[in-house]
């Protein structure tokens, strides 16, 4: 296999998404990851700009990041996309730009992670923390209200 097919073949089974865009911001190619993720067939992707993929609030995000393409190679940034089905998933961007000899910015592509189990646990990590200040509390408020002395130990100290 030349080096060229071994590249492709790994894009295909990586189970992170590939995202390929012109120096016009159209889409020319995703891999299978990418459209699983995201529900939407491959076609529906190439020609279209990633802003026909988020939202409002995101869309700022991308123009920003659009906008560092010929002032930067690598960008790394949290985006929510829009999913087939409306929902917006929490994804992290891992851009490069690819620039000709002169410097101008040819193609870029992202390699882009869906960060839904990350935020899933990051949201009960919180919650459990709130969980545990609320009982730490109340157990601060009946300690400090009795009016018996109580001693806490683990049996040796």
């Amino acid at each position: 296999m030349d080096e060229n097919g071994l590249f492709k073949k790994v894009l295909v089974i990586t189970s992170e998404g590939f995202w390929l865009i012109d120096c016009e911001n159209k889409t020319i190619h995703v891999n299978e990851s990418l459209c699983h993720m995201l529900g939407y067939g491959y076609h529906e992707f190439i020609g279209k700009s990633p802003l026909e993929f988020v939202d409002e609030e995101n869309k700022k995000i991308f123009i920003e990041q659009m906008g560092q393409i010929n002032s930067s190679k690598q960008r790394s940034y949290r985006i929510e996309l829009r999913a087939n089905n409306g929902e917006n998933i929490p994804t992290r961007f891992n851009a490069t730009t690819i620039h000709d000899d002169e410097g101008k910015a040819l193609q870029s592509f992202a390699m882009v992670s869906d960060m839904r189990q990350e935020v899933a646990l990051y949201k009960a990590l919180e919650s459990a923390n709130e969980k545990l200040k609320i009982s730490e509390n109340l157990v601060k408020t009946m300690l400090d209200t009795q009016e018996n002395l109580i001693v806490v130990t683990d049996g040796k100290k």
